[in-house]
């Protein structure tokens, strides 16, 4: 309940917003099938719906993520109830993951799309054939499952009171290095990795950040680096900071600055002043969203699902 006052009413506005936008400002029109695909949050399983918004790409990916958010409590549910130990509930997720991976192949080779108008230079839908079926629910929820090791890993830790550490601080800058190594070797933006098969090098950077956050929160300086107020104000506004950044910079791209694209912009310092103003606005429209949408639906769920305790 709380993920979905969390995710939806943002997304929704946004979704809205988007469509608005795109036919008052640009003469694109409202195509129902994507809206309401991607109001139900299925979206990102066919490649006709994948994008939901012209005028917003990245808002493909709320689709997984909600499918990842509800699948979740499932596998979780059956660690809890089947773990006896810290051991057992560890072999459960891992066991998960590497199914996950298993199948992977699989995925793709029985739902591939079809080679006609398949590539970016057909729009968002030829973009779209191309993404899919490498990114798909497994790989995705393979990064969620790792997140959920992680948690597994620092509360085993902090039951057997393991002591902060420098150590710790060591052994997450070397995993931030390897990770950031492993990003420069391999990744190639847009595409899936040769070897995997999944994109944003998935599940190894993963495991990598996973294996940070596992160091992080014994370490000594890291930890105090990390959790500070300006760091938890900028968790709380950078979803609907997400939402809004790539919309802004369409905006700017179709009426304003058409070289503003990828790989467009010459002008080091122009692009740095452009995309500065981009990510003020974008944090100041996540700081409205968070403090009249966001916060008071939250709150509101958060008082509706609070259990009562009996006067006796």
């Amino acid at each position: 309940m709380h993920r979905a006052a969390r995710i939806a009413p943002a997304f929704w506005l946004n979704l809205l917003a988007c469509n608005i936008i795109g036919l008052w400002a640009f003469d694109i029109e409202i195509n129902l099938k994507k809206f309401i695909s991607g109001i139900f949050f299925i979206n990102s399983y066919h490649y006709s719906t994948f994008f939901p918004a012209d005028l917003n790409g990245p808002l493909w990916s709320i689709g997984l993520e909600v499918s990842c958010y509800v699948l979740l409590p499932v596998v979780l549910y059956s660690v809890t109830k089947r773990a006896k130990r810290f051991t057992s509930a560890l072999a459960i997720l891992v066991s998960f993951i590497f199914f996950l991976q298993v199948i992977n192949p699989a995925i793709i080779r029985f739902f591939m799309t079809d080679g006609d108008k398949k590539g970016w230079e057909y729009g968002q839908i030829g973009g779209a054939k191309l993404w899919l079926p490498y990114w798909n629910i497994g790989s995705f929820f393979s990064q969620f499952l790792i997140g959920s090791l992680a948690a597994l890993l620092i509360t085993w830790m902090r039951s057997k009171k393991v002591r902060n550490h420098k150590l710790f601080d060591l052994g997450a800058l070397t995993m931030v290095v390897v990770a950031s190594i492993f990003v420069v070797l391999r990744l190639n933006p847009g595409s899936p990795d040769s070897f995997t098969q999944q994109p944003y090098l998935a599940p190894f950077y993963a495991l990598f950040m996973a294996t940070v956050l596992i160091f992080s929160s014994h370490s000594i300086f890291i930890f105090r680096w990390l959790d500070n107020p300006p760091f938890v104000m900028l968790a709380k506004l950078s979803f609907s900071i997400y939402l809004w950044h790539v919309v802004l910079m369409e905006i700017i791209a179709r009426k304003f600055l058409p070289s503003y694209i990828f790989y467009g912009l010459e002008d080091t310092g122009q692009w740095i002043s452009i995309s500065a103003l981009i990510l003020f606005m974008s944090t100041v429209i996540a700081l409205a969203s968070w403090r009249w949408i966001e916060s008071p639906i939250l709150e509101f769920v958060r008082r509706k699902t609070r259990p009562t305790v009996p006067i006796s």
